[in-house]
This record gives C-alpha cells, sequence and structure tokens, in this order.
C-alpha cells in the first residue's frame, strides 16, 4: 500500500517544492513522517483553525489519485455507495485482493476444494489471511474487528484462519474512474470521481469519495453517489412507505444520450430499484422520451401508494403501472395491466386513470374482505385471458383467502386490518421441477417442494403466514435422492447405476425464521407439519362466479 503513496509522493514532492508543510496534501514519505509530518506534528495542529480555508487540488495531484484509486488497492472503495465502515461492501473492497499479495501453501488449494466441496477452482482463487484482513481494515477503514458478512461468499478455514473466495476478471473491466476534483480541508480529503465513457447520471453518475490521512494511511469515510445529478426536478419526489424507515427517493432523469428517461429509487443513498419506463405492445417495446406525470394512489387495497407515470413514446402517450408488494424490491412493474388499460385510452390523465382503476371507491379502501376481493378480481380481470379465482380456509378464523390463477402463475390474499396483504405474489410453478403450492387447511400452514435434476435433487419448504409479509420457507429440507459417492452434490451415471430407486440418502434441514434454533429442532418441526393434510392452492371458478359467490 504505502509503495503506491511513495510514487504519489516522488510526484508531489517535486511540485512542491517552496511549499510549506501546510499546502501539501498528507502523503508524505517515510523521511518526511518522522521529521516534518503536519498531521503528528503538533505545532502544525495548533496552526489549524475551524476557519481555515479549503484547499483545492492541482491538475497532477487529482491524476496521481486516479492512478491509486484504480488500483487494486483501493477501487473496490468507489464502486457502490456507504456512509460508514459497516455498510462497506466487502465483496468488492477485497475483490482482487486489496493489494493484498498472500500467498498459497503447499496442499491448501486441494484443503480449499474439500472445504467449499467443490471439485475445482472457478475462476482465479483468491486468498486473505485474517491477520492481513485484520491490518487493512485498521489501515483503511480504521476498525479493529472483523467478521465476514453472510452477503459474501468466502469459505473461512479455522485451521489455517485464512479466508477464500474466487472472481472473475471482469468486474472492473468497465470501470475506470477519473478523478475530476478535490479539496482538502484540515485532514480531510473529498474527492469528486468520474466514470469513464459513462453517462454521469444514476448508478453511473459521479461519486464524492471522503478520507481522512492518519499515520499516512487513508482512512475511508464514505462514498456517495450523486444520485440527483442530470435530474428533472419537476418530477422527482420523495415518497414514504410503511416498513421503508428512511425516504425513499423517486428519481426522474432528463432524457439520456438515446433520448430516453429513466426512474430510479434510492433509498439512504443506495439503489433500490428501476422504474420502468418503457411500454410494451405485445412483445415490442417502447421507451419513455418524456415523462408527462407522475401520481401516487392505491389501486390494490394494501394501503400503499402504487405508482403511476405517464408519457410519451414514439408513437403518442403512454402510462406505466409500478405495483406497491410486500417484499424488498417494494414495487413490481404491471406490464400487462399497463398495456390493457391503453389500449384505445384517449384520456391519459390521472383522474382518469383512477377512475378505471378504482371505479367510485378513489380512496382504495374497504371494511370487509368481500368488497376487497371483488375489487382485486375486478382488477385481474381487466388483464383478459384464461383467469380462474378460488377462495380457501388457510387458518382458523372466518375470513378466506383469494386465490387467482393465471396459467402456472398463482397469486394469494388475505384480508387483515382492512387491506389486502399479497401471500403469493405472481408465484410461478409447473416448470422447472416446481411441483406447486398446498395448504392445511385451518392450520396456517404452506407447503412447497422442487424438484432438481429429474428428481435427484428434492427442495421441501413449509411456510407460515407473517403479517403484512409475503410468505417465505420457514423451514427447509434438502434431500438427496441419489447416491453421491465423490461428495460433490452432483449425480453422476455412476451414482445413479449406484443408488436404488425411490430411496433417500441425505438430509438437511435449514431454519428461514429469526429464531436460533438447532438442525434437530428445525428437523422435529419440520416433521410436525409434515403430518398435516394438504390441498392444492388453485382456483375453481370463473370471474362471475367469484363474484357472484362473494355478494352472497
Amino acid at each position: 500500500m504505502k509503495r503506491l503513496k511513495y510514487i504519489l509522493l516522488s510526484l508531489f514532492l517535486v511540485l512542491f517544492i517552496g511549499c510549506t508543510n501546510k499546502d501539501r496534501i498528507a502523503v508524505l514519505t517515510e523521511n518526511d513522517i518522522k521529521e516534518s509530518d503536519p498531521i503528528n506534528s503538533e505545532k502544525e495542529e495548533d496552526k489549524q483553525t475551524e476557519t481555515e480555508e479549503k484547499k483545492d487540488f492541482s491538475k497532477e495531484e487529482l491524476e496521481a489519485f486516479t492512478q491509486l484509486f484504480n488500483s487494486p488497492e483501493y477501487a473496490g472503495f468507489l464502486l457502490s455507495p456507504f456512509k460508514s465502515a459497516k455498510d462497506v461492501d466487502y465483496s468488492q473492497v477485497f475483490y482482487f485482493g486489496a493489494g493484498i499479495n498472500d500467498e498459497f501453501k503447499e496442499g491448501e488449494t486441494e484443503e480449499y476444494l474439500e472445504l467449499s466441496e467443490r471439485t475445482k477452482v472457478y475462476g482465479t482463487l483468491q486468498i486473505l489471511r485474517a491477520d492481513s484482513v485484520k491490518t487493512y481494515l485498521e489501515t483503511h477503514l480504521g476498525i479493529s474487528d472483523f467478521t465476514a458478512p453472510k452477503s459474501i461468499h468466502w469459505d473461512y478455514s479455522e485451521s489455517r484462519d485464512t479466508y477464500y473466495y474466487y472472481h472473475w476478471e471482469s468486474l472492473f473491466d468497465e470501470y475506470k474512474f477519473e478523478c475530476i476534483s478535490g479539496e482538502k480541508n484540515g485532514d480531510t480529503v473529498s474527492l469528486r470521481f468520474q466514470l469513464e465513457g459513462k453517462e454521469h447520471y444514476g448508478k453511473t453518475a459521479d461519486r464524492i469519495l471522503e478520507f481522512t490521512e492518519s499515520d499516512g494511511n487513508y482512512i475511508i469515510k464514505s462514498n456517495s453517489i450523486q444520485w440527483f445529478d442530470h435530474c428533472d426536478e419537476s418530477q422527482t419526489f420523495e415518497i414514504k412507505l410503511p416498513d421503508s424507515g428512511e425516504p425513499i427517493h423517486f428519481i426522474t432523469y432528463e432524457p439520456n444520450g438515446n433520448g430516453e428517461v429513466e426512474i430510479y429509487m434510492v433509498k439512504d443513498g443506495k439503489f433500490i430499484r428501476k422504474v420502468a419506463t418503457e411500454y410494451w405492445q405485445g412483445n415490442e417495446k417502447y421507451p419513455f422520451k418524456k415523462v408527462n406525470a407522475v401520481s401516487f394512489f392505491d389501486f390494490n387495497v394494501d394501503g400503499t401508494d402504487d405508482i403511476l407515470v405517464t408519457g410519451e413514446c414514439v408513437f403518442g402517450e403512454c402510462l406505466m403501472l409500478e405495483e406497491s408488494v410486500p417484499n424488498k424490491y417494494y414495487y413490481e412493474t404491471c406490464y400487462v395491466l399497463s398495456e390493457k388499460i391503453s389500449e384505445d385510452l384517449e384520456d391519459f390523465s390521472a383522474d382518469n386513470i383512477k377512475n378505471i382503476l378504482l371505479g367510485d371507491n378513489k380512496d382504495c379502501k374497504f371494511d370487509n374482505y368481500k368488497d376487497a376481493y371483488a375489487h382485486m378480481a375486478r382488477l385481474n380481470n381487466l388483464l383478459g385471458g384464461d383467469l380462474s379465482y378460488g377462495l380457501i380456509y388457510t387458518d382458523d378464523d372466518e375470513i378466506p383467502e383469494l386465490i387467482i390463477n393465471n396459467g402456472g402463475v398463482v397469486n394469494m390474499y388475505t384480508f387483515e386490518d382492512n387491506h389486502l396483504t399479497c401471500l403469493m405474489h405472481q408465484w410461478g410453478y409447473g416448470a422447472f421441477g416446481n411441483a406447486g403450492y398446498y395448504y392445511a387447511p385451518r392450520k396456517g400452514v404452506f407447503y412447497n417442494l422442487n424438484n432438481d435434476m429429474a428428481g435427484a435433487i428434492k427442495y421441501e419448504s413449509y411456510m407460515i403466514k407473517h403479517p403484512g409479509c409475503e410468505l417465505k420457507a420457514d423451514y427447509t429440507k434438502k434431500s438427496l435422492w441419489f447416491n453421491d459417492l465423490d461428495g460433490n452434490g452432483d449425480p453422476s451415471e455412476d451414482e445413479w447405476e449406484a443408488s436404488e430407486e425411490w430411496k433417500e440418502y441425505e438430509a438437511k434441514y435449514f431454519n428461514g425464521t429469526d429464531t436460533e434454533m438447532t438442525e434437530e429442532e428445525i428437523k422435529a418441526q419440520f416433521e410436525k407439519y409434515s403430518e398435516y393434510d394438504y390441498e392444492f392452492i388453485f382456483g375453481d371458478m370463473n370471474y362471475d362466479e367469484i363474484i357472484k359467490s362473494l355478494k352472497e
């Protein structure tokens, strides 16, 4: 790391001969640090005041920063935004080893393969000794402890106290940053970086990296993507969802180099999702060239505002609907509904579209499940096609759940607290080994079976309802129905021949709840649920029949 800084310093020292120490940026040779480091000099500290003018960097200094922050040691800090060390994406920071050059020892690759249960090394295998990681984090982020987050897929060897992971050379291929401006205020440095060859908005907008200098090291503090650069302020809003915590920014950008408009949703400085700005007719899509208006109102009875965007395509006015969903993505695009409503539509005003979606109930509020379900059935009926509907009693209350089938896709809604919660949002089945979804009548338990590799590997999951949430796998069993002789988890022809038909050879149990459980406890809960009787979830009525049933 210091070697790279010394390269910078050799340039800076030439540039700043005759300048005072106060005028230098805080990157010095080892001798300079011992003799005249302004950070460690009490005399220099005494000169620092709150009113000290900020110092801008020269072109040569900016070029040196460009070189340093495109090196493996620092490049990973520029990719994703973060406000503190705990938010840093370690998988990116360490992607190319972060300048750490730990070497493999004899037999270590074979140990890694056994540890990771892999048969070969994919990509380039990287190793990081725990001591090296600790030193790097202390000198680059100012933190003294580290636990590899579950979100990064590293394998850890306790015996060697070492982390292993593999990478592909492609991650940084398209990301080359240029330091275009910067300033220093006291010991805090702020640098603005710009992606070369990209349009400077949205995910590829400029970013401002902030760090301090301490003991000859840069302590990285934050990386802020400039999300609001080149936005259309008239169509940019702050929205609040019930469970979102921080407000969500709905950012509409001016047309890009292709004359197309994009919309992003950003929360706490981080990208959440892109809002669709392309209108589909059949298999053809037409990008928005302009956004005319954005409206927020609830049309799916969940108490959360949905999104209507109206704009212009190559053939004229168009619209796009985004439906709120009870999962981490917040919204999903209603492509088919948008297309159906647009057919022969002349008035694209928000009031007219609300009238189509909501009728006389403009607030989309219902005090009973029958009217709420009838509204959702009518909304889906706008899609056309061969939809089927059903009412099933999945738990012990007197309110049934609403089922809406569209071929091999199922939606399931429940009514609670005068709102609808979508328990299954467009869950597909009947392909890729998914046998479908089942429920235990009046027990509040749901079941799903997935068969991989022609039934060689089975995944069975049990789910229960959680207030306001889509169903998720609470307890899962993964079982091998072949004799896995080499232990790699994939059936070979020889292993098939060595296997008895319809025999389970191995099973593992997984806990998807927030409660700590042993595998034996998970297995016991799994087996308890397996004793229930289950029925297949599907709709058995057409639209007229479900409406008639709900009026009774």
